[in-house]
């Protein structure tokens, strides 16, 4: 029998009783936006522990990642610029100097861990970011928001748009 084609005949089923054979079971695997289904023949409760073990570890897989759209959806104002219009472009407080480091540092560290960047790509980003640390210092919020959104407009292209020569 072949896997998918629906139920063993009877003659199939009454012959795997009656010498105890297995039964074989079918499983099929579905993504969404994956390829078509990938089916699979298995002939012992062995293997259908052993796939329904996996299906279940994907499952969790894919409910632990979190859903990046949806933040964005619920931070869409950051994107609009309604976070933007209500900032004074005061300067910021030590504290807040020192905040935006630890931050900058957590973008690099979580890239670096993340991403496979080149050793090249970690000391542009560095700089860049530094940059920005600086900057918290010496220019207002407004201004430091527009400079940190281009910062992170290069890095953005720039890791996706290859370089001409």
């Amino acid at each position: 029998m072949e896997a998918g084609r629906g139920p063993l005949p009877r003659d199939d089923v009454e012959e795997c009783r009656a010498s105890n054979a297995p039964r074989p079971f079918t499983t099929a695997k579905v993504i969404v936006g994956d390829n078509p289904a990938r089916e699979s023949e298995a002939f012992s409760w062995a293997k259908v522990e052993e796939l329904v073990r996996r299906w279940a570890d994907e499952v969790k897989r894919d409910v632990d990642t979190p859903d990046l759209w949806a933040d964005l959806e619920r931070d869409g104002e950051i994107l609009t610029g309604a976070r933007f219009v209500d900032v004074d472009n005061t300067p910021f407080t030590l504290d807040e100097q020192a905040e935006i480091a630890v931050r900058l540092l957590e973008i690099i560290e979580f890239a670096k861990t993340t991403y496979a960047l080149s050793s090249a790509q970690v000391v542009e980003l560095e700089a860049k970011f530094d940059a920005a640390k600086t900057a918290a210092g010496r220019i207002g919020r407004k201004d430091w928001l527009l400079l940190f959104f281009g910062v992170m407009f290069t890095v953005i292209v720039g890791s996706l748009c290859p370089q001409r020569r």
